[in-house]
């Protein structure tokens, strides 16, 4: 079997080729990657989404821990982040054409802890596919974060737990793309280390193709610079394939050898400009390809310094897109496209549905080039309430109202144009109100409450008189239920109600009308039913003057037995009484003291008794 082991340090990759016994006819090749590199992605790993969940970690925390072996592991940031987010990231191809009924097989370590029980199940799942996508990837399996979550298995304690799955019999593609994908559900953070998978590349035969090599940066300015060589068009990775990297002054050399046996190579520093070749080589044919030339030019000319305009950028959601403009006298390139109207131009417009971190670069036109890297920051609009103890006035009264809208927010009320988390409101009319709240970041929330204005009630009533009967009409504004106090200690809820009375007097009648939430308005009239009252008594009834009366109460009544005299108000609380043997009566009476209104004088003698009415001015 021959095994290769990566492991990226200091930027360099690193192959060891060990030559074991009983060499396998199928020529398996294991990958590792450790993660130790300080370069994250390692190189060739790819990441399918924007955002930058998936980094490079020394130690760890939510929960604590240390890399599963080496000075590094992988982290896919769960904690803070919205339930259901996630980031996929890719190995470099790898070639299972040689494969033929051999196993290959996936395995990592990953970190699980029981933080949060089994409410958060953040998790990681591997896929497989033949391009760098998770449309059409075929699922080899998840683990669960969670220690106590059965996916695939619960563990007992927390720690490092090897997992290894199985790569379906029927993918013997050449290019193939292992796919680790986190999810997180705003539980504690998933770490992953040492990840291996095996290849079955076929042995290469006859001449190689060579391919073509681009510069990332063909020109360097400022007299001096760095750029990377990349390979393209070349034969498969077949095994025994091998990428030998040139550089020389000039078009004839003489050449000098550098890089790695790699696709790809760092050109390092440079201070003047260089000519670059790969000679690709198939040790089983022994035959070889040389690309062709690529020049890296360096100049000293400054490079271009770019701003962008406005920086930082902050969009809210359902707001139109953001115009964003990159300054200088340059061509641009805007990367990702993602959320971008076009990526040609010095201002384009943005409207990503999460915040995303763009790269701007510009190209002068001595083909110096500048670049910056911003973020366009998808904002929250305020949520806005709007609270108070009722929804229902009385006309005239005042509510307050209370904003509900976060910490922070510029706050407006209409009507009215005050800018406080709190407002006194007297409609007059049912009103409509509403607050808008704005961020600092000019995202904008709205919460509306209607307050109904109730009318505030108006008793009266009218009413007519046949006998003891006595036929009220009610006259009353803005009510919806009334109360009717006969003065004689019957009540009626009806709204024009006929009441008969039982005796002759006088009755203080009562209408109470109620509309919540308004006081309830009552309205008192006075109705005589003095008027043909029998007298008891043999030789003469009962007689007072002056009334009305100013202060002086005179009384006259000739009783046979003894008698009892009151003078009680319209409450039926008695205010004088004076005792009488029987016989004739006269007597002046002060009631001066007595607060003016209507009173009953009542004279009672045994079982008899003869009333009549009283105002008091």
């Amino acid at each position: 079997m021959i095994r290769l082991f990566t492991k990226t340090f200091l930027n360099t990759t690193l192959i060891l080729v060990f030559l074991m016994a009983g060499l396998h006819s199928k020529g398996q090749v294991t990958m590792t990657e450790t993660f130790d590199g300080f370069t994250f992605l390692p190189n060739g790993w790819k990441a399918l989404e924007s955002s930058t969940l998936w980094t490079r970690q020394i130690t760890g925390s939510n929960p604590t821990c240390s890399p599963h072996k080496g000075n590094a592991m992988a982290r896919f940031l769960c904690v803070g982040q919205t339930p259901g987010v996630f980031q996929t990231i890719a190995t470099p191809a790898f070639d299972l054409r040689a494969r033929g009924t051999g196993s290959a097989k996936v395995s990592l370590w990953v970190f699980r802890d029981n933080d949060l029980g089994v409410t958060k199940i953040d998790s990681i799942s591997i896929y497989i596919n033949t391009s760098l996508s998770l449309t059409g990837a075929t699922h080899l399996g998840t683990v669960s974060r969670a220690s106590k979550y059965s996916i695939p298995d619960t563990v007992g304690a927390n720690g490092w737990y090897h997992y290894t799955f199985n790569i379906p019999a029927g993918m013997t593609a050449v290019n193939n793309y292992l796919l680790i994908k986190g999810i997180s559900q705003e539980g504690n953070n998933i770490y992953i280390d040492d990840v291996t998978w095996d290849t079955y590349p076929a042995n290469c035969s006859g001449k190689p193709e060579a391919g073509v090599i681009t510069a990332a940066n063909k020109i360097l300015c400022t007299g001096a610079g760095n750029t990377t060589l990349t390979l393209s068009g070349y034969t498969a990775p077949d095994l025994g394939i091998s990428y030998q990297w040139k550089w020389a002054a000039n078009t004839n050399g003489p050449w000098t050898n550098f890089g790695t046996n790699s696709t790809t190579a760092a050109t390092g520093t440079i201070t003047v400009s260089r000519y670059y070749i790969c000679v690709v080589t198939c040790s089983h044919s022994g035959l070889s390809d040389t690309t062709s030339l690529e020049k890296v030019t360096v100049k000293t000319n400054p490079n271009p310094v770019i701003t962008i305009s406005p920086n930082p950028a902050n969009l809210c959601p359902g707001s139109p897109p953001l115009e964003m403009t990159a300054s200088g006298n340059l061509k641009f390139t805007w990367s990702p496209a993602s959320g971008l109207n076009r990526t040609d131009s010095s201002t384009v417009k943005g409207s990503p549905f999460v915040t995303t971190s763009y790269t701007v670069k510009g190209i002068d036109t001595a083909g110096c080039t500048g670049t910056i890297t911003f973020n366009l920051n998808v904002r929250s609009n305020p949520i806005v309430s709007i609270t108070s103890l009722d929804t229902n006035l009385c006309n005239g009264d005042s509510l307050k109202l209370n904003a509900q809208a976060g910490f922070g927010n510029t706050l407006v009320w209409t009507p009215g144009g005050q800018t406080t988390t709190s407002i006194i409101v007297k409609p007059l009319i049912s009103t409509l109100y509403i607050l808008v709240a704005t961020s600092t970041f000019g995202c904008v929330g709205q919460g509306t409450k209607k307050i109904f204005a109730v009318g505030r009630p108006v008793a009266d009533f009218s009413y007519t008189k046949l006998g003891n009967t006595i036929k009220f009409t009610n006259l009353s504004q803005n009510h919806i239920s009334t109360q009717w106090d006969f003065g004689d200690g019957n009540m009626s809820n009806k709204s024009n109600p006929t009441y008969t009375f039982s005796d002759k007097g006088i009755f203080d009648v009562k209408l109470v009308i109620q509309n919540p939430p308004c006081s309830n308005d009552t309205i008192i009239k006075t109705i005589d039913l003095t008027t043909g009252i029998n007298r008891s008594y043999s030789d003469g009834g009962l007689k007072i003057y002056p009334n009305p009366s100013k202060g002086n109460l005179n009384v006259s009544f000739t009783s046979t037995s003894s008698a009892v005299l009151r003078v009680t108000n319209m409450h039926g609380q008695i205010n004088i009484t004076r005792n009488y043997f029987a016989g004739k009566t006269n007597e002046l009476i002060d009631i001066s003291n007595l607060p003016k209104g209507v009173y009953t004088v009542s004279i009672t003698s045994g079982s008899v008794t003869e009333r009549s009415g009283l105002v008091l001015e």
